[in-house]
């Protein structure tokens, strides 16, 4: 009797905000230091039955507080990706085009500095870009457990206080355009497979694709020096944020990822042609505001910051765009 009441609440326990929020960043931090965890273990760290903590884990995923984790390959010189900023008289008529690419394995219609963003296995001769050219190894941020008011002010401080005669470059951002690394048919087969999804089921595709569990071990285990690995994190679910590409020019890279990963949304850096970008998810509001009369510019947290690192010249310019819709290849 008594071990049916503690299962009875601890499926309470499952539709309580809070412990929602708690669970979602317990599960967010245990896929990042280990994301094909079983779930009999990470039911430890939520301390539920490995049952509810498998209902949590789904539940977090699918409402889109986490997504991921997935991989992307680094720019070794056999994984060559371009990436093209364009400004398009007819963007939707380009993106329709090439969504029947074959080399090209994601695009963007945006509204802003660029209209579309093309991802191309090849190099590509188009009309209209703003920047384009080869992609480096992607930084992926490790979203802080803070509000955004508090992100907010840490972020505000940092550049208030930012002294470039202390900057050391970290060199947090990476390119491999001139090395190579070993990489089978075998080993494509299952990037494509488990891309967006990492903790995919394995034995399905060592099924239908012939593959050992040996071979599965082995790419598993080199996926970190060929391969970022990383889990994105929400917390009031992707919905929630409006998607903007940043492009920044600065002598202070390493500086501007580090403050705009102070962000609670999981940010993507990387560089094309010598120019920082950068995929953010923002608090609706810290953009734009959504009344006709502005009557507080401060709440206007974003451009007011951007406003001020232009000031101290720690960037030397800066163009965003509101993402409206994506199309990715599908691998499989």
């Amino acid at each position: 009797m008594a071990d049916l009441k503690g299962r009875e609440m601890e499926m309470n326990i499952l539709d309580v905000p809070e412990e929602r929020k708690r669970d979602v960043r317990v599960i967010f931090n245990t896929l990042d230091k280990n994301p094909r965890i079983q779930v009999r273990y990470l039911s430890r760290f939520l301390k539920l039955r490995p049952s509810n903590a498998g209902k949590r884990l789904r539940d977090a995923v699918e409402k889109g507080y986490i997504v991921g984790p997935q991989i992307r390959k680094r720019s070794f010189s056999s994984f060559a990706e371009y990436v093209y900023f364009i400004r398009s008289d007819d963007p939707i008529g380009l993106f329709r085009t090439y969504t029947q690419d074959s080399d090209v394995v994601y695009h963007t219609l945006m509204d802003g500095f660029s209209n579309l963003r093309i991802i191309s296995l090849k190099e590509l001769d188009l009309d209209g870009v703003v920047v384009g050219g080869r992609r480096s190894d992607y930084y992926i941020s490790y979203a802080p457990d803070h509000s955004w008011e508090h992100s907010i002010k840490t972020m505000q401080e940092m550049v208030d206080t930012f002294d470039p005669e202390t900057y050391l470059p970290q060199g947090l951002i990476n390119t491999h355009w001139s090395e190579s690394v070993e990489w089978s048919e075998t080993d494509e087969i299952l990037f494509r497979e488990l891309k967006y999804n990492l903790r995919k089921p394995l034995t399905p595709l060592m099924k239908a694709h012939h593959i050992s569990a040996g071979d599965i071990s082995g790419w598993l285990e080199r996926l970190p020096e060929c391969c970022t690995i990383f889990t994105c994190y929400f917390p009031e679910t992707v919905p929630a944020y409006d998607p903007y590409v940043f492009m920044v020019e600065t002598d202070y890279e390493d500086f501007v990822i580090e403050l705009f990963s102070h962000l609670p949304t999981t940010t993507w850096f990387y560089r094309v042609s010598d120019t920082l970008f950068m995929d953010v998810w923002l608090d609706r509001g810290s953009m734009k505001s959504d009344d006709y009369v502005m009557q507080d510019i401060n709440r206007l947290h974003i451009p007011l910051l951007v406003r001020d690192l232009l000031k101290r010249e720690i960037i030397q310019s800066e163009a965003h765009a509101l993402v409206q819709c994506y199309w990715r290849k599908d691998l499989t």
